[in-house]
């Protein structure tokens, strides 16, 4: 060291320290600098390479990282060889070398203020936040360079003049001492306070605008709905014989709330799991390699349990949201069951091979298959559910979509819906029901195993072989009806890539605001993703297969301490019925006028007299013998059911035992025709 600098120094610090001194700080700094090393290079990597940072968040704790690694190298290059070996470096190397230290200080303090700022926006401004940091601009991305830059520029600077920092051997520190920084030397000194003053009142200011807002949604006006929507859940189906293969997770913080053990289902692998009906009394789940469906309760002091033995394996199967009816994708046929009775309508021949998907529109009108035929078959509820059985059930559309196997089919909300399927060509299209024909096509570079529609209709999210899932801007799309993707390039702007899967993608599930997406793959992993940032809110697995995943509400059934559910009649009938009783659901309600049913039954008699007329030459005496013998229709406040005879055919009126709330199975009010 230059003999004015070292005069400079032992004036300041006279008293030298001592070698056993010397020696333990720098063996307590060899150990440190080897520690910190190995955790600032362990964290590096992980932030890197974890998807649940976004890009940019990455970015900044790469930048931190960097800086903390730039203090451990002035410790190895010249702090820890002056403690344990007596070295002194002279100028200009003890300033060279000890310019590491002053770039990395500057660059930690500039980028953690640098994130304060950017949370800040995030929290106050998030209109602006999500336009610059989402839009993915390469510009956005040099962001973070700016404390680096700002610290090089600064330290470069500041050594032109002739402020160095060097490495002060009696006292093992780094100083600006007996360097002459003039107006740097305020500068500095306020920079080092006025920062992290300024970044702790940035997060307060973030912790206050958190208490802020969860107070609004505990005493807001829309507090109610917004904490509704908040307490979705997830159901989570695993194709396994192992217990607890079905629960019911809360994706804030990805704990199971409800599940359930199988002991029913005597060793059986679960196959497809949906609820019965949107109130959320009953689930049904089929096995998925025996011909066999169960429903049992979800409320844990509900026992109800019933299975149903059908003509073959349930490939995939979907109910209504009042639960009366059930549609079973059983091998190439399609069967519809009636709940109220567990008779089976009618099975329908609807495509040549096995049947992968089913599905019905929002309003229930419209049934759509998808098979292992590469098809996509759309059918009317009416038409299918018809007594008709003298004539085969046309579909209303019938796509050739692929030309292998559809492994995934999502029908979007709204009385025009469009059909998303994809499948193992490497193909994912958008059909429109009503144009009959292709709105939208793309091409992979992988097989294509899963896909959803979110339920703005918006983004359509592909998941592949490879565990990757795409998602594509349907309003960024330039007008254009065709693209080509690769689906795990994360390079490119158009289509954001979410990595978290190592296997093939098996279900996705989007939440009602379109906010969250679920995805499954093969090995049982799970995840929930925020769509926005593409983070990786939760992750968890199940021994086996991930077959169903949707979202559901919180219903009472799983909160309860009492909850009382009306069971289903689930002895699903496997002969298709002849039409000899019909089921007639009670008035809606709107109409409470006590005769209405009663009119009803009027205009139903008098069609069976019109009939009986046109029977045949006896058909006036069975007039004449229904008239001496037909009862009044309007039953007295006690009576249970009320016969009409027409000579040998019986009309039985009677009213089943069974009682509902709000529909989907026979209730006090179902009336019975035989």
């Amino acid at each position: 060291m230059n003999g004015s600098v070292l005069q400079c120094f032992w004036n300041n610090h006279p008293p030298p320290m001592a070698t056993s001194e010397r020696f333990a700080v720098g063996v307590a700094l060899l150990i440190l600098t080897v520690i910190s090393f190995i955790l600032n290079a362990a964290l590096g990597y992980l932030v890197w390479k974890s998807p649940v940072f976004d890009r940019l968040f990455r970015l900044y704790v790469v930048s931190l990282v960097t800086a903390a690694l730039s203090y451990l190298l002035t410790n190895c290059s010249i702090l820890i060889p002056t403690a344990l070996f007596h070295v002194n470096f002279d100028d200009p190397y003890n300033t060279i070398l000890t310019v590491f230290d002053v770039v990395g200080y500057l660059a930690q303090i500039f980028t953690t203020t640098l994130i304060a700022v950017d949370r800040f926006v995030l929290f106050y401004i998030i209109g602006v936040h999500h336009g610059v940091v989402y839009r993915r601009h390469p510009i956005v991305f040099c962001i973070p360079a700016l404390p680096w830059t700002a610290s090089i520029l600064l330290t470069i600077h500041t050594n032109l003049i002739g402020c160095y920092v060097r490495t002060n051997p009696f006292t093992l520190t780094y100083t600006y001492e007996c360097s002459e920084c003039g107006l740097y030397e305020p500068i500095l000194y306020y920079l080092n306070h006025a920062l992290p003053i300024i970044t702790f009142i940035l997060y307060c200011a973030i912790y206050a605008n958190i208490l802020v807002t969860r107070q609004r949604l505990r005493t807001g006006e829309n507090s109610r709905k917004r904490r509704d929507a908040v307490r979705l859940k997830l159901l989570v189906g695993s194709s396994g014989n192992d217990p607890f293969s079905v629960i019911i997770v809360d994706p804030r913080t990805g704990v199971a709330t409800w599940s359930y053990k199988g002991s029913e289902l005597q060793g059986a692998a679960v196959g497809i799991v949906e609820p019965l009906g949107v109130n959320g009394d009953h689930l049904v789940i089929s096995i998925k390699d025996r011909p066999l469906i169960h429903a049992f309760a979800v409320h844990p002091r509900d026992r109800y349990h019933q299975k149903s033995v059908v003509s073959g394996v349930i490939a995939a199967f979907c109910t209504t949201k009042d639960g009366s009816l059930l549609f079973a994708a059983v091998g190439t046929q399609v069967y519809i069951w009636l709940l109220s009775s567990g008779e089976l309508l009618t099975v329908i021949d609807a495509h040549y091979q096995a049947i992968t998907r089913i599905s019905l529109s929002a309003d229930e009108s419209t049934l759509f298959t998808a098979s292992t035929d590469g098809a996509l078959s759309c059918y009317l509820v009416s038409d299918i559910i018809s007594q008709d059985r003298d004539r085969a059930v046309e579909p209303l559309r019938k796509w050739k979509a692929h030309t292998l196997a559809v492994r995934g089919l999502s029908v979007s909300s709204g009385s025009n819906p469009r059909v998303a399927s994809c499948g193992l060509d490497h193909l994912a299209l958008i059909h429109s029901v009503s144009l009959d024909e292709v709105l939208f096509k793309v091409s992979a570079d992988r097989p294509l195993t899963a896909c959803v529609l979110d339920p703005a209709e918006s983004r359509l999210f592909l998941g592949s072989d490879t565990g990757n899932i795409a998602q594509i801007n349907l309003y960024a799309l330039d007008d254009r009806s065709e693209i080509l993707i690769q689906v795990a390039d994360e390079k490119n702007e158009r289509v954001p890539v979410f990595n978290g899967h190592c296997d093939e993608i098996t279900a996705l599930s989007v939440n009602g605001d379109g906010c969250l997406l679920a995805s499954g793959d093969s090995a049982g992993k799970y995840c929930i993703w925020e769509i926005a940032s593409r983070q990786c809110l939760k992750v968890s697995s199940m021994r086996s297969t991930i077959s169903s995943l949707r979202f559901v509400p919180n219903w009472p059934s799983l909160s309860a301490s009492e909850h009382v559910s009306v069971h289903p009649v689930f002895d699903l009938q496997r002969n298709v019925c002849r039409g000899e009783k019909i089921w007639i659901r009670h008035h809606d309600g709107k109409d409470y006028n006590k005769d209405f049913w009663h009119d009803q039954l009027d205009h139903l008699l008098e069609s069976a007299l019109q009939e009986s007329e046109a029977a045949g030459p006896n058909s006036n005496k069975k007039k004449k013998s229904l008239k001496k013998r037909k009862k009044s229709i309007r039953p007295s406040e006690g009576d249970e059911s009320d016969v009409v005879v027409l000579d040998d055919d019986i009309l039985e009126i009677s009213e089943g035992s069974s009682t509902v709330r709000n529909g989907g199975v026979p209730g006090l009010h179902d009336v019975q025709f035989v």
